[in-house]
């Protein structure tokens, strides 16, 4: 009677093995989607990341009655990093406040194959290694004159692009490429 009671409960090897089967199967299709997902959240949330060291920026030079930028050390082979620096009146250089950000794993500075350019510009490329903005919050270039020609480009190993723009008015806006077209901002 108790062998009997035994055998009745529970599952047998066979129907655990199956389980585990689908299971495993279920996990196979799963995980790529996951990681797809993954990387389409990293790159965006690098261009919002970016977007705001810039109105950080921009906020900070009025506050400080000083010029402020983001460095984007792209100018360096290989580089994915980024920092607030705020120009020291009394010595004469920037001085970088905080620490670097780095972008995501597997997104870099750039727009792969990408011919179309976002926003104002006439044609596609990415800002000199810095976004400058004066004592107004107002985008200047190298000379202190107002420029709208800032435009961040980074894009993801899977090639989902974004740009982050500056207008000439100080605004910062995010688009993303969708396929054909940018579409924002977003």
């Amino acid at each position: 009677m108790l062998s009997r009671r035994a055998s009745t409960c529970g599952f047998s090897r066979v129907e655990l093995v199956v389980v585990v089967a689908i299971m495993l199967v279920l996990a196979a299709i799963a995980i790529p989607q996951v990681w797809g997902l993954v990387g389409t959240y990293r790159v965006g949330a690098d261009a919002r990341s970016i977007a705001t060291q810039l109105t950080l920026a921009r906020v900070s030079a009025g506050a400080q009655n000083s010029d402020a930028r983001i460095n984007f050390n792209s100018c360096t082979s290989g580089s994915t990093n980024y920092q607030l620096e705020i120009y020291n009146q009394g010595s004469s250089a920037w001085q970088q406040q905080g620490g670097q950000t780095n972008l995501s794993t597997g997104v870099s500075y750039g727009y792969g194959s990408i011919t179309t350019p976002v926003g104002s510009q006439s044609s596609i490329s990415n800002s000199p290694c810095y976004a400058e903005f004066n004592s107004r919050g107002l985008p200047i270039d190298s000379s202190g004159n107002p420029t709208a020609n800032y435009t961040i480009y980074i894009i993801n190993n899977q090639n989902l692009c974004f740009a982050v723009t500056v207008l000439l008015s100080g605004r910062i806006q995010v688009f993303e490429y969708a396929g054909s077209a940018w579409t924002g901002p977003l």
